[in-house]
């Protein structure tokens, strides 16, 4: 999922209530957060939607709901009662957006001219020149050569945190505390990407030898985010920088799992709080409250500290309650 996809579904909202005659400004403010969401600068995962000016809490709603379920469930009853098909593409339906290099605009592109979906159809278009008449030589060797990585896929956990380890320990000289996040600290025996996140007193150094390492390939590198993939498959691997502060909120927020951060949210949101990789905050993010510690993340909102192994979106939150 990414925020072309998450742009597209807000922007079909505002369309769908300007044909019911919804409220004006309920389509309007729908169209606003599309367009907000389109120019944030990191990852869609990495953000506090409630916290974000232009976003309200029902839009906010909207947005977890899509980016766990892949679906708008009142876009898709209005989609059914009004009998309107939309061309909107989303990246779930298709494999062209697995690939790195191939946002949602490119696949829409290959989409409309040739029908394609899946990667084999992709690989068979490039060798025949079906693709030809759409891009330049440069972009299509650009996703020839992305596509040798293939999609995103799962491995057991050993494997991926054989690949983890290697990379802390390349990295040791050069961070204060480094931890592996997501479903490899909530212990999953399938696992995919690596997130680590980090405390370091040289960010720009840190980034430089993580996105230098002699076993991946770099994709993109900043002072807070950097991801590169691990050359012998592909992996995806993002290392996020974290002041010792943040580091508990940064715990909470970047174990996942999705269904278990969007209730958390909505308990907060219902308590008046905002939760975000920073910490808990009251509505206007004037005031914090926790104490930089993850235990203190679930203490402020009313709950006991829940394992990462627990976080799954079920009864957690029932059996914690402090």
């Amino acid at each position: 999922m990414n925020k072309e996809d998450l742009s597209n579904i807000l922007q079909e909202i505002s369309k769908v209530k300007k044909q019911i005659g919804a409220n004006p400004f309920s389509a309007k403010s729908y169209l606003k957060a599309a367009d907000i969401i389109i120019n944030l600068n990191e990852p869609i995962e990495f953000h506090d939607f409630p916290s974000i000016k232009g976003i309200g809490p029902k839009i906010a709603a909207n947005i977890y709901e899509f980016l766990e379920t892949g679906k708008i469930q009142w876009l898709e009853n209005k989609k059914k009662t009004l009998k309107i098909k939309y061309p909107s593409f989303n990246s779930m339906n298709s494999e062209l957006t697995d690939i790195h290099g191939i946002g949602l605009k490119t696949a829409k592109l290959i989409y409309k001219e040739t029908g394609i979906t899946k990667l084999e159809e992709l690989k068979k278009a490039i060798k025949n020149g079906s693709l030809n008449k759409i891009f330049q030589p440069k972009t299509l060797k650009n996703i020839n050569e992305q596509i040798q990585y293939g999609a995103e896929k799962k491995m057991p956990r050993e494997e991926g945190l054989k690949i983890a380890k290697k990379i802390m320990r390349s990295l040791k000289p050069y961070y204060k505390k480094m931890e592996i996040m997501g479903s490899y600290r909530r212990k999953k025996a399938m696992v995919g990407d690596i997130d680590f996140i980090a405390q370091t007193d040289n960010p720009i150094l840190l980034m430089e030898k993580f996105c230098n390492l002699k076993y991946v390939k770099k994709i993109k590198q900043g002072e807070k985010v950097s991801q590169v993939r691990f050359l012998e498959n592909g992996t995806k691997i993002d290392l996020y920088i974290f002041k010792k502060q943040h580091w508990g909120p940064a715990l909470q927020f970047l174990s996942g799992s999705g269904a278990h951060n969007r209730q958390f949210r909505e308990i907060a949101i219902g308590k008046g709080l905002l939760i975000n990789r920073y910490g808990v905050w009251n509505r206007d993010k004037s005031k914090r409250f926790d104490n930089g510690t993850e235990e203190s993340v679930y203490n402020i909102v009313g709950f006991k500290w829940i394992p990462p192994e627990e976080r799954n979106g079920t009864d957690e939150f029932l059996r914690y309650k402090l």
